[in-house]
């Protein structure tokens, strides 16, 4: 499967299954973006990658998590995060790289 497409299919799979209507469009493009990203560079191993999502205190956190190296998303996909995410960044801890951003509940 291109990255592309599997970012795709991960990033409405996790929607779908986490039910947060009020953050989806943005979480959806934002998720596509850091996963077409991952996914797309060499260094990262293809899987596993695993995506996860919290809710707290009016936040949405959104995470890609992968075995590659840390690397900030450039061009047009860290103007995305920085125009629609509240927050976002990247760590590396125990040999895996956390790509994430965080929404504003809307409601």
């Amino acid at each position: 499967m291109a990255a592309p497409e599997t970012a795709r299919h991960i990033t409405e799979r996790e929607l779908d299954e986490t039910r947060f209507p009020e953050t989806a469009e943005s979480a959806r493009l934002l998720l596509s973006e850091i996963m077409s990203e991952r996914l797309g560079d060499p260094e990262t191993p293809e899987p596993p990658l695993t995506v996860d999502v919290r809710r707290s205190a009016g936040r949405h956190r959104w995470s890609v998590i992968d075995r590659g190296r840390p690397q900030v998303p450039a061009g047009m996909r860290s103007t995305a995060l920085d125009q629609i995410a509240d927050a976002w960044g990247v760590s590396r801890r125990a040999g895996l790289t956390r790509t994430w951003f965080e929404l504003r509940s809307r409601r």
